[in-house]
């Protein structure tokens, strides 16, 4: 049997991707339970997602990347960081892709894209995360790239009707053109 190959296109996200970003929400929430979010997806309305997208371009420690097979998004990886100045340098990495793209190494271009971005971002010195303990592929995916676990949040999710530890890594990207 022929493998099938697939052309798929990473893009930061504009805000005219609000829509389409909302019904991958929906979608991805309703496929796992490792997500802070279910079938209802993020909550929010168009209006608000593409206000969102629209402040990216002020926030140059923050970054919303969006794979594409065709029209359609079927993959979504971000950093969000804040603005103040105390803690802008660390930001909180994600990444959710639709169950029938997992095993065809989407998440690991998506993340080497993230990390090296991050790397080279003026502003971004540390990225973390909290994943579910018993989320193994996702661990181990992060483990492949350095993430190192940090800590964790007993009970800090519900899913399955039991409560599971959130296990939080992180992950040094300061450059050396950053280092003082």
């Amino acid at each position: 049997m022929k493998k099938e190959q697939l052309e798929i296109t990473l893009a930061d996200a504009l805000p005219k991707d609000a829509k389409a970003l909302l019904d991958f929400y929906k979608e991805v929430g309703a496929e796992t339970d490792y997500l802070s979010f279910g079938a209802e997806g993020l909550g929010i309305n168009q209006e608000q997602e593409t206000r969102y997208i629209k402040s990216l371009e002020d926030a140059p420690n923050n970054r919303l990347l969006i794979a594409r097979l065709g029209d359609d998004i079927i993959g979504v990886a971000s950093v969000g960081a804040e603005q103040h100045a105390k803690i802008a340098h660390v930001g909180e990495l994600g990444i959710s892709i639709l169950r029938r793209f997992w095993g065809l190494g989407l998440s690991k271009v998506m993340m080497e894209d993230m990390i090296d971005w991050a790397i080279e971002n003026e502003i971004l010195r540390y990225l973390r995360l909290e994943v579910s303990n018993d989320n193994m592929r996702a661990i181990t995916l992060y483990e492949k790239y350095r993430f190192e676990k940090i800590g964790k949040t007993p009970n800090g999710m519900y899913h399955d009707g039991q409560f599971h530890d959130l296990v939080l890594m992180g992950l040094n990207v300061e450059n050396t053109d950053q280092a003082e």
